[in-house]
């Protein structure tokens, strides 16, 4: 019997300590399958895409109330130096994905995953986990638009799966870091609505719900993950996505 079993059904909310173990589950999964660099890179570039944007709005302000032009220069310059940071660690993470998806080590989990794709148990399992993300939504903040799409992302990212199975997913994934590096040479800095979302915060769930995805994948294709750390591991890309719902604009 697994000690650390996280039931799927577990209530919220949940504890800080719920969050740190799932966290850390995460963490060591998408090490296994070698993706954590990447979803380190990602975790960077949102910190610095919401300090630009922050930037942004504050030197929209001061020119609004006619500040002082040195305090419109400083909030522009710090805008414009944590965009460029959040660029290259974008860039970053896009590089070491598509190295990664290259790699020997990778093409023999591909052949796994596709497998478990195939299999009742990785269809229930990717259902949960849609659940799962519904329910941490509802659980959040977020406006019933943005929870609707939100929650589409993820049907979206299971429409790439059904046309090419993994390489579909690893295709779709690879479009969103583009989409996310493009963004951020925009004049708006992703603030533009993409739909109810800003391009922004789709990028930052769409980004998730790959790695998530690849995340549940890889757990149901490897032995006593299921049972023990499957839950922990939904819990962990539903927090991923109500974060980048509430602070990613």
């Amino acid at each position: 019997m697994c000690s650390h079993t996280m039931q799927l059904s577990a209530p919220l909310p949940l504890t800080n300590g719920d969050l740190q173990r799932a966290q850390e589950v995460w963490r060591n999964v998408l090490t296994e399958v070698g993706l954590w660099p990447v979803a380190q890179h990602v975790a960077d570039a949102t910190h610095w895409t919401e300090s630009s944007v922050r930037a942004a709005r504050h030197a929209e302000r001061i020119a609004a109330v006619g500040l002082q032009t040195t305090f419109a220069q400083h909030a522009v310059a710090t805008r414009d130096r944590d965009n460029a940071q959040a660029g290259r660690q974008l860039k970053a993470a896009r590089d070491a994905f598509r190295e990664h998806a290259n790699s020997a080590d990778w093409k023999r989990r591909v052949a796994t995953m596709n497998k478990t794709l195939g299999s009742p148990e990785g269809k229930q399992s990717l259902d949960e986990a849609r659940e799962r993300l519904v329910q941490h939504i509802v659980a959040s903040d977020a406006s019933g638009e943005d929870a609707r799409e939100a929650v589409a992302v993820w049907d979206d990212a299971m429409q790439a799966i059904s046309k090419k199975k993994i390489a579909g997913l690893v295709e779709w994934l690879d479009g969103k870091l583009e989409e996310g590096l493009r963004a951020r040479e925009s004049a708006d800095l992703g603030r533009k609505a993409r739909s109810p979302l800003t391009t922004n915060q789709w990028i930052c769930i769409a980004v998730g719900t790959g790695l998530g995805v690849i995340g549940v994948l890889a757990c149901l294709a490897t032995p006593f993950c299921n049972c023990c750390y499957l839950g922990w591991i939904l819990l962990a890309y539903s927090a991923v996505v109500a974060a980048c719902l509430l602070g990613t604009r």
